[in-house]
């Protein structure tokens, strides 16, 4: 007689769903080890899930990647790629999750940035970010971010167009200084604020490409009462681990 429970069952197929809808929402393959960092399932079970997903052809292995399998076409799957909201949020959930920090995605809107998809930290103390605010690109790292992936043409352009304002002391509103800040977020691949827009904040962005083309930047922002060497880490791994899914 089998030990499980219906409870058991029930939490089997939610299991095998969100593995679907990580696939699907992702379009593209995927290890084991991968899946296990955007779903919190045990090793074990995952494994059986997997293998169970595939032996019904829900999913197909690659090597040691999983894609998507033919027998999706029987839940009607639609050919068009996801729209980018929906492959960013289990993402940014799944960080939040781990760190739980406020993580939020941006995307330029007209020389300002919007936030795309944003993902609370449950701590008393946290950073709220409103998804579908525009913001000024300069007092955000996000917005430093994505001036990073400007030319020079273009990042003078937007200059010559934008008023640099002053939110806090420490907001860089000298053109030469953001200029130099811009030049060694390229070089290091990450953008940083601290205090600029609201004081007692800090945050951590990089740009993200998929299909070689740039989507927006990834933002995690932290109350300085938690930001130490460490958390810094855990962030720049996170924002790296994200690229490499999205690319």
């Amino acid at each position: 007689m089998s030990n499980k429970t219906p409870g058991d069952a029930v939490k089997s197929a939610t299991r095998a769903l969100e593995i679907l809808e990580l696939l699907v929402t992702l379009n593209r393959p995927m290890n084991a080890k991968d899946i296990g960092r955007l779903k919190p399932i045990p090793p074990s079970s995952l494994s059986y899930l997997l293998s169970t997903l595939v032996n019904l052809d829900y999913l197909r292995r690659e090597g040691r990647n999983y894609i998507l399998g033919p027998a999706l076409a029987r839940l009607q799957l639609r050919d068009a790629p996801n729209a980018l909201p929906e492959r960013i949020a289990p993402i940014i959930r799944s960080i939040r999750d781990r760190l739980n920090e406020t993580c939020s995605f941006f995307v330029e809107r007209n020389g300002q940035i919007a936030a795309l998809v944003s993902a609370m930290s449950s701590q008393a103390l946290q950073y709220s970010v409103e998804e579908g605010r525009i913001a000024p690109m300069h007092a955000f790292a996000a917005g430093k971010a994505l001036l990073a992936q400007m030319s020079d043409a273009k990042l003078d352009k937007w200059l010559a167009n934008t008023t640099l304002e002053k939110f806090t002391e420490k907001t860089i509103v000298d053109a030469a200084e953001l200029k130099r800040e811009i030049s060694h977020i390229k070089e290091e691949g990450f953008a940083r604020t601290a205090e600029e827009w609201t004081i007692g904040i800090t945050a951590i962005a990089r740009a993200i490409t998929s299909g070689g083309k740039t989507v927006g930047a990834l933002s995690i922002a932290v109350p300085l009462a938690r930001f130490t060497e460490g958390k810094e880490s855990q962030i720049k791994y996170e924002l790296e681990q994200a690229q490499k899914l999205l690319a």
